[in-house]
């Protein structure tokens, strides 16, 4: 017997990429290319091991021509995640010996990253707790 539930989703038909980011809000651009592009396809089933080169759904289109136009840049890559993003940065900027200067809201990936590619971790503290969170700036001198 099915039960018919009267529970409701109060965000139901709203769309939250990352609450983390400006309480979620998208632009309406954002929300037409997620609507357009976030069809719920496994692209794992499509994969010949380099994402970017899907044809089928048309991933490298949208990496190559329509992501770069929305971002206003001449180039886009895409990563498999923020660790991996930071981590080609570092790794791309490393020198021996080379430190990373972080502030005491870095994200977790920031260390991960920075650990991986073999550099140090300098941490300027923050000059308040919550709710502001503050840093200051003469801190980094």
């Amino acid at each position: 017997m099915l039960i018919k539930s009267t529970f409701r989703r109060s965000t139901r038909g709203m769309i939250n990429i990352d609450p983390i980011q400006r309480g979620g809000i998208l632009t309406p651009e954002a929300r037409q290319a997620l609507v357009e592009w976030g069809d719920g396809y496994s692209v794992c089933d499509f994969c010949p091991g380099n994402l970017e080169q899907i044809k089928k759904p048309p991933i490298h289109d949208f990496i190559y021509h329509d992501l770069p136009a929305f971002l206003g840049t001449d180039h886009a890559r895409v990563m498999n995640g923020a660790r991996e993003g930071i981590f080609a940065v570092m790794h791309a900027l490393y020198e021996k010996n080379g430190y990373v200067v972080v502030d005491g809201n870095a994200h977790y990936t920031s260390f991960v990253a920075a650990e991986r590619a073999g550099l140090g971790i300098a941490i300027v503290p923050r000059s308040s707790d919550r709710p502001l969170y503050q840093i200051d700036p003469e801190w980094y001198a």
